[in-house]
């Protein structure tokens, strides 16, 4: 394949990315992305079901909080990480608006 770049830093970026891209196929790894929701994930789940295993000043702290700890309104959301208000648009790219995000969105019950 020939380049046809101006400068030799774009040259050599465009080889990094193709390089990249191509150990990722071969180690059978997660994109970037995938990877940052995936430990998210993780880290709810440790909150959630083994909060010893976090660092001190996560498990005493009410970090992830359920909606039934909230209010105890019998609803449909009861059982989701509350989700807060947030008036500026950098708080919806906070550690725990994200995570919240995306726990809610996983299924409730496991896939028969």
């Amino acid at each position: 394949m020939q380049l046809q770049t101006s400068s030799s830093t774009e040259r050599i970026r465009i080889r990094l990315c193709l390089v990249s891209i191509d150990n990722r196929k071969s180690y059978n790894t997660l994109l970037i992305p995938d990877l940052h929701k995936q430990q998210l994930l993780h880290f709810v789940y440790k909150y959630v079901h083994h909060s010893a295993l976090l660092p001190e000043a996560f498990i005493n702290s009410r970090y992830c909080i359920f909606n039934d700890e909230i209010h105890n309104y019998n609803t449909r959301t009861k059982t989701d990480l509350h989700l807060y208000y947030l008036s500026s648009f950098a708080g919806l790219h906070t550690t725990r608006h994200e995570a919240a995000v995306l726990w809610n969105e996983l299924p409730h019950s496991p896939a028969a």
